[in-house]
């Protein structure tokens, strides 16, 4: 089938903007290319992709979704015996849109959307933007056509006839960033980024680090995003306490501009913002989530780390 013959993309995604956000790079781009594909996105109730693909054309069909996530071994089990519900609704979702393409872009709606499609002959892709491929994916890769990696260290647990390595899907915003501003060597702009959610160890590194620059000869600017899991209100309190000009948020939409603005990121290693970042040309303090499965955040800053782009700590030896 040719690209001129896809008519509709069916883009599973969601949980977190790591997810979310290449989706929308990948709907971009099909549409860039033609501007009569049908794109519909497939998530769920409880992720951001709900706030996020309500402020773009798109519809998303919300399905259920279940995670055995962090889960103690009864929830597991009862989770497990739901999956065929969330089988059931990605068939139906799958019978009435009849996409000609289904893409994975991970999150709790995935699954099930792209195993269904696979056994309904639909043509199916995976995206796998961490360099150690996630649980999920490492099962779909046995089913689907295409598998697309961020890493090529990814490529290593698929099929290698599957196997494509492209880099990580960036937003066509990120990519006409040029950060251009003239240097200033008296003022560096700090941008304290957690990822999508927020990070509140990372906010609380970055406060307790506050009074140690308070000194320092070159001035700081912060603009943090600090999820809504913190109490923005304090961290304001901290930045004005130590006499900083701050900007503090829960989520930032249009990140873009804000890497306009900035001259070093701190925060999270995940893969789409290391795809970021990439595109800007920023460099970055990574701070990897400890908890990250297989610790695919700090493998998956390593790459930047060694060719001089970034500085990558763990966060159990800061304080």
């Amino acid at each position: 089938m040719t690209q001129s013959k896809i008519a509709k993309v069916l883009i599973a995604c969601g949980g977190t903007g790591g997810h979310v956000f290449p989706g929308i790079s990948i709907a971009e781009e099909f549409v860039g290319r033609d501007s009569a594909t049908q794109i519909v996105f497939v998530g769920t109730k409880r992720g951001i992709e709900k706030d996020i693909i309500a402020n773009t054309s798109w519809r998303l069909i919300k399905v259920y979704a279940p995670s055995i996530k962090d889960k103690k071994l009864f929830l597991k089990l009862f989770t497990f015996m739901t999956l065929p519900v969330s089988i059931y609704e990605s068939y139906r979702v799958i019978k009435k849109e009849a996409p000609d393409m289904v893409i994975g872009v991970g999150g709790y709606a995935s699954g099930s959307i792209i195993f269904v499609a696979s056994l309904m002959r639909r043509i199916t892709a995976i995206v796998e933007p961490n360099a150690i491929a996630g649980f999920t994916n490492r099962i779909l890769g046995r089913f689907v056509a295409k598998v697309y990696t961020g890493f090529s260290e990814a490529g290593e647990l698929f099929p290698k006839n599957k196997v494509l390595m492209t880099g990580n899907p960036v937003r066509k915003e990120i990519l006409s960033v040029r950060n251009k501003k003239q240097i200033n060597r008296n003022e560096t702009t700090i941008f304290c980024l957690g990822g999508s959610q927020g990070a509140v160890a990372v906010n609380r590194l970055i406060v307790e680090a506050l009074p140690f620059l308070a000194d320092n000869k070159r001035k700081f600017k912060f603009i943090h995003q600090a999820g809504k899991k913190d109490d923005l209100e304090k961290i304001r309190a901290s930045y004005k306490k130590y006499n900083f000009e701050a900007e503090v948020y829960d989520f930032v939409d249009r990140i873009w501009e804000i890497y306009e603005k900035a001259d070093l990121v701190v925060g999270r290693s995940g893969a789409t913002t290391i795809g970021e970042l990439l595109a800007v040309g920023l460099p970055a303090i990574f701070i990897p989530y400890p908890s990250a499965a297989d610790d695919h955040q700090w493998i998956n800053a390593q790459g930047l780390s060694r060719c001089g782009g970034a500085v990558v700590l763990r966060q159990d030896c800061l304080n």
